[in-house]
């Protein structure tokens, strides 16, 4: 249930009630919540106060939810956590470090054969790769990217990625 009120939050930017429904949620896993339920919980509470601004906190929040995905084996759990890891990095400002993450989250979302997963960490990595001034890697990134787009039939993220193509193209070219 908080999955889905968190996801509407998100949405309509609501972002100090996304906090206080994710708080509720955590506070509601007992003891014998599994580990990887409360990682979850964590790593989605990580985009409250990422649209606040508040980065030191929500990328406190993604690398909490990784350790304890890791422990617990969870590579999907792991994959989805680096991806918003990397989203918050480059949100943040620091590029360099989100495109470390982010190569290593296609590769998880890859291991873990999460196709929408991989196309999401390679729309964020191309992201970052653009904002580095890194256009041949970046168009590298969202050809790839599309092609999941068309495998998975995801055409919203297939016009995103045009988009990014068609911009990352045209600023690479006017070097």
């Amino acid at each position: 249930m908080a999955g889905r009120i968190g996801d509407y939050l998100k949405l309509r930017r609501g972002f100090a009630e996304l906090t206080a429904v994710y708080d509720s949620a955590l506070e509601h896993c007992s003891g014998s919540t599994p580990a990887t339920f409360r990682a979850v919980f964590l790593d989605a509470r990580a985009c409250a106060p990422r649209g606040l601004t508040r980065f030191p906190e929500a990328v406190a929040a993604h690398e909490e939810a990784l350790r304890m995905l890791r422990a617990d084996g969870n590579l999907l759990g792991e994959a989805e956590a680096m991806t918003n890891l990397g989203h918050t990095l480059h949100e943040m400002r620091d590029i360099e470090r989100a495109v470390l993450v982010l190569r290593q989250a296609v590769v998880l979302q890859g291991k873990a054969g999460n196709l929408h997963g991989e196309g999401a960490a390679l729309t964020n990595l191309g992201r970052s790769l653009d904002e580095s001034r890194r256009y041949e890697e970046a168009v590298g990134v969202y050809q790839r990217d599309l092609k999941i787009c068309r495998l998975v039939g995801d055409w919203h993220g297939e016009a995103v990625t045009q988009n990014n193509l068609g911009l990352a193209q045209g600023i690479g070219a006017g070097r």
